[in-house]
């Protein structure tokens, strides 16, 4: 019985964690119908910018509370550890929010960024600022292992935040303002919900010493997990300077579609990591994280190739006829985005291991590989020398984690076969000039065969 509610809450938890993080995807057939590609692209990078401000207003607190919730002993010291918390972030984010509406006005014309601070910036900042507030009454109903909760107050968000973007887009033609302004109307009541929420479950006693605590323990997180976002984001930014806010637009539909294939990655990485971290050190170990690590690249291989050999059928279904080019660059991107969803698998075993070193290695490493190639390649390729900086990124990282790991089948040269089959497969077909019917019929042929390559390559026998 317990473990049958333990699989029901991961399902649970996965769901709302996945929800909040592809609304950019469900939000993708109303941005290119009523939002120009220099819109989308200025709606992208203020997003890239927001990321690493909410970063730095909560400060990985969040990891603090979830690591530490459960070592005091009483009701009261378990409710004052989550008001602590709760207040620290307050004065973090209020901080960080102040100082980006003082200083971000004069830094865009300083860096010569063509993004004006009023509205979409500002809009922006003061959303983020809401979001913050977010964090410690979703980890609230995390640790109370209220589930259902956790997963119906982010679903009613995503649903709430898309009708309020349909409705000013549609109805009120308020344009790219009307998106953040959704946001803003959205997150008000919830921001009131969220403070009752904490209300009744948090006492208001300042503890210096636990206050010092969460700092010693979270600042350390801090580098490493803005340089993840820096690796991660760094090409929207350089993009913005090197080919204009057209060029970036086009870019981020591409890359919101191709970033569709982190829903299986997070699926997979939730209801692998239990099982990873209780068979660890027990004799069946290195054979159950090969079979979870063959299944593992199957789906990401499998899903890639579906959304790639189809990017052109699924841009003509959603998108305007502005952002139907972009289609072209999404086998591409799904390449870096496969290297990547390994890395969130191999690091669970590098976690296992417990040498969470390799992970600050690696991190490093490929923020030494990131910031040149990004700026050597895109000042020469443009997008296509984004994507090939991405792909060198996390392709090092994927083969630093394997070389420490030492795995008794690292299964390199299928996967690194396959993964390069699917661009030159994808973008081969895409110069095909026929009707719709008989290319559909041809990809759904050879996406039998890539399928059926893989699981024949990776031993896994259908249900």
């Amino acid at each position: 019985m317990q473990n049958r509610q333990l699989v029901i809450n991961s399902i649970y938890y996965t769901l709302g964690e996945i929800l909040p993080r592809i609304i950019g995807f469900f939000l993708l057939p109303l941005l290119t119908h009523y939002l120009t590609p220099a819109e989308y692209g200025i709606n992208s990078y203020t997003n890239v910018v927001m990321l690493f401000s909410l970063t730095l207003s909560t400060l990985s607190l969040n990891t603090f509370l979830l690591r530490n919730y459960y070592k005091e002993d009483t009701p009261g010291g378990k409710k004052r550890i989550i008001g602590n918390i709760f207040l620290l972030m307050l004065l973090t984010n209020g901080v960080v929010t102040g100082l980006e509406l003082l200083l971000f006005p004069g830094a865009l014309v300083w860096l010569k960024i063509g993004i004006p601070f009023r509205p979409f910036f500002q809009l922006a900042i003061i959303n983020n600022f809401m979001e913050g507030i977010s964090i410690v009454p979703l980890i609230i109903y995390r640790i109370r292992q209220n589930a259902r909760i956790f997963v119906l107050i982010n679903a009613a968000r995503v649903l709430l935040q898309f009708g309020a973007t349909a409705l000013l887009l549609t109805q009120w033609h308020r344009g790219l303002e009307g998106v953040y302004w959704a946001r803003i109307i959205v997150s008000i009541p919830f921001t009131l919900l969220f403070g009752w929420i904490v209300y009744r479950n948090a006492l208001f006693r300042l503890r210096r010493e636990q206050i010092q605590k969460a700092l010693r323990f979270s600042l350390p997180l801090l580098p490493g997990v803005l340089s993840y976002l820096f690796i991660t984001t760094f090409d929207r930014i350089v993009l913005e300077k090197n080919v204009g806010l057209d060029g970036l637009g086009l870019y981020s539909t591409a890359a919101t579609l191709a970033l569709a294939l982190n829903i299986i990655v997070q699926g997979l990485y939730r209801a692998f990591e239990q099982k990873i971290f209780e068979k660890h050190g027990k004799p069946e170990y290195g054979r159950i994280t090969d079979e979870l690590y063959r299944y593992f690249i199957l789906c990401l291989l499998g899903g890639g190739f579906l959304m790639s050999i189809f990017s052109r059928e699924i841009f003509l279904l959603i998108t305007s006829s502005r952002f139907q080019q972009a289609y072209t660059l999404v086998p591409l991107l799904v390449v870096p985005v496969i290297l990547n969803g390994m890395i969130t698998y191999l690091s669970v075993l590098v976690i296992a291991d417990q040498r969470q070193a390799l992970i600050t290695r690696a991190t490093f490493l490929s923020l030494a590989v990131t910031i040149p190639a990004t700026l050597i390649l895109i000042r020469l390729w443009g997008v296509y020398g984004a994507i090939l900086s991405s792909a060198l990124s996390f392709g090092i990282v994927v083969f630093f984690y394997l070389y420490h790991l030492r795995l008794k089948q690292s299964h390199v040269l299928s996967w690194g076969v396959l993964l390069l089959l699917l661009p030159v497969v994808c973008r081969a077909l895409q110069t095909l000039d026929l009707p719709l019917l008989p290319v559909i019929g041809i990809k759904l042929g050879l996406s039998a065969v890539y399928i059926g390559l893989c699981l024949l390559r990776f031993r896994i026998k259908p249900a």
